[in-house]
């Protein structure tokens, strides 16, 4: 062999013992062998933001599709003062009716409304209702927690 170069099972060796990269291949001497890179793998997530909630208040999604589904109920546990909150698209008027041992609210509106209630103590409901009129299929979200401020 001329010097300098080296045998293919020499060279298959030293590649094997160096960088560690690629799986480790054996072949017959005289072979030429060729390593690849272990391929690498990228990853992206991307989230919405998303306005956080504290931690004692309810947030969830409801749906109304009249005629089928023109009111949604929400049971809860009262604890003195208490806001529930309601926020959907568009112009559709919705009603919400809130119920507690101690009192309750309705309240109506189109895009938004809440109602707060000054003692919702023991056990409470909240209906969000469309009216027979409006017939308007709709996402709305609906947070129960305290009262702020």
């Amino acid at each position: 062999m001329p010097s300098g170069v080296t045998s293919g099972t020499s060279l298959l060796s030293a590649r094997a013992l160096g960088a560690g990269t690629g799986a480790p291949v054996t072949t017959a001497p005289g072979a030429t062998t060729t390593t690849l890179p272990t391929p690498t793998t990228t990853t992206t997530t991307t989230t919405s933001p998303v306005a956080a909630q504290p931690a004692d208040r309810m947030q969830t999604q409801g749906y109304l599709d009249p005629p089928v589904q023109s009111s949604n109920g929400y049971g809860f546990t009262g604890t003195g003062a208490t806001q529930i909150a309601v926020l959907w698209s568009g112009d559709t008027y919705l009603t919400l009716a809130v119920s507690c041992p101690n009192g309750g609210q309705n309240v109506g509106g189109t895009s938004a409304m809440e109602a707060s209630l000054p003692d919702a103590s023991g056990s409470c409901r909240a209906t969000v209702s469309e009216p027979a009129s409006e017939m308007a299929s709709l996402t709305y979200t609906i947070t129960i927690g305290p009262a702020s401020g």
